[in-house]
C-alpha cells in the first residue's frame, strides 16, 4: 500500500511538471542583459540590483498611490521600475528589484518598454 501512495506521487509530480504546472525560476539577468536581450526576459520573475534614479510617486486614477524609477546598473544601462505604493527610497540607493520584466507591456491607453513591474524593492 505504501508503494502505491509513493509511485502515486511521483506520478502526479510528473504530470504536474510536464503539463507545466511547475513553479517558473526566478532569473537573475544584470541590468545589461535586460536592456540587451530583452526578448528573452520577457513576462519572466527577474531580480536585479542597481542604483534607483529618477524615482517619482504619483497617485493613480482611484487614488492608490505608486512609484516609478530607473533602475542604473553599473555601466550605466537602466530599466524603468513600477511598484505598487511608496517605498523608502532616495536618489543614488543601491537596490534590490524583484519582479516581472516586460519588453513591452499594453495596459489601457499606456504603453510600457522595458520595464520591470516590482513585487519587491528592498
Amino acid at each position: 500500500m505504501k508503494k502505491r501512495r509513493a509511485l502515486g506521487g511521483a506520478a502526479w509530480v510528473l504530470a504536474v511538471g510536464l503539463a507545466g504546472g511547475g513553479v517558473a525560476a526566478l532569473e537573475r539577468p544584470s541590468l545589461e542583459d535586460l536592456v540587451f536581450a530583452s526578448g528573452k526576459f520577457d513576462g519572466r520573475e527577474v531580480e536585479v540590483k542597481g542604483e534607483a534614479r529618477g524615482i517619482e510617486e504619483r497617485k493613480g486614477r482611484g487614488g492608490k498611490a505608486y512609484t516609478l524609477f530607473r533602475l542604473i546598473g553599473r555601466k550605466g544601462r537602466w530599466v524603468k521600475v513600477f511598484v505598487w505604493g511608496s517605498p523608502t527610497l532616495y536618489e543614488g540607493r543601491a537596490v534590490t528589484v524583484t519582479g516581472t520584466f516586460w519588453a513591452e507591456k499594453l495596459a489601457g491607453e499606456f504603453s510600457f518598454r522595458k520595464q520591470i513591474e516590482a513585487a519587491e524593492v528592498r
